[in-house]
């Protein structure tokens, strides 16, 4: 599967959801680079950004892009022509596929010879950091802290401190 966008031509591949799992007509999410900005892996529902992946650090998407299947390998590629995420299967022998259900969660699925059926191997459930501006424009989120959201340095929250301190979301400003 590769999922990315030629830079020179424009041309966007990426992977919708059906619009149910009995109508293959496209559905409502979407996986995409997004290439305005800081490159980033996101899941849409139409236009709006609902879950990102992380942001391109140079090497890679950071977030846990490497982690859905540990059958396949992430291969990121990023140039002067596209930029594009692709995961190789690590064993040939196996079979295994990516898919983006028509709730807008990506699943991986393996091939089961001796039942001759697709197995749901993993489905990663999103953390809150990975909503979109969950912690607002100017702020970070960290799952591994407490509270998740804090403020880009020179930026404070724009309600009293005990907001933060009990883990609300409050805007920052």
């Amino acid at each position: 599967m590769k999922v990315g966008k030629n830079l020179k031509t424009g041309f966007d591949r990426y992977l919708s959801s059906w619009k149910s799992t009995d109508d293959p007509a496209p559905g409502l999410y979407s996986v995409r680079i997004i290439t305005q900005g800081v490159l980033q892996l996101v899941i849409e529902k139409g236009p709006k950004i609902q879950y990102s992946q992380g942001p391109w650090n140079g090497i890679a998407f950071e977030g846990r892009t490497s982690k859905l299947n540990p059958l396949t390998s992430p291969q990121h590629v990023l140039n002067d022509v596209e930029v594009y995420i692709m995961y190789e299967l690590r064993d040939s022998s196996v079979e295994t596929r990516l898919v983006l259900n028509s709730s807008g969660l990506v699943q991986s699925f393996l091939w089961r010879n001796g039942t001759h059926d697709w197995k749901l191997e993993m489905m990663p459930s999103p953390d809150i950091c990975d909503q979109y501006a969950f912690c607002g424009k100017f702020a970070k989120c960290n799952i591994n802290s407490s509270p998740v959201c804090s403020c880009l340095e020179g930026y404070f929250p724009h309600a009293l401190d005990h907001d933060l301190i009990y883990g609300n979301q409050v805007p920052i400003i």
